[in-house]
């Protein structure tokens, strides 16, 4: 994977554009706790390494105006709009 820049922070993780879309990167746990984000524009095509995309990720992308990506509050946790 090719880091292209860093694009800021969403507290514990940094964000890194990518080649692909973006990385988001525990400041603590490094890769063990990350969430690659996979993008055609501003619309997530799919999220990777995390099982439930963690919410300061969701919270980010949201914030940004990444188009299709909500917080499911029946299910409590942040996903892609189908």
């Amino acid at each position: 994977m090719s880091y292209i820049e860093v694009l800021g922070r969403s507290h514990p993780y940094t964000v890194y554009k990518t080649d692909y879309g973006l990385y988001f990167e525990h400041d603590e746990l490094g890769e063990d706790d990350s969430c690659c984000v996979w993008l055609e524009g501003k619309k997530v095509t799919d999220y990777d390494s995390c099982y439930v995309m963690p919410d300061e990720v969701g919270a980010w992308l949201a914030r940004w105006d990444y188009s299709n990506v909500v917080f499911n509050f029946e299910h409590k946790h942040w996903d892609l709009e189908e």
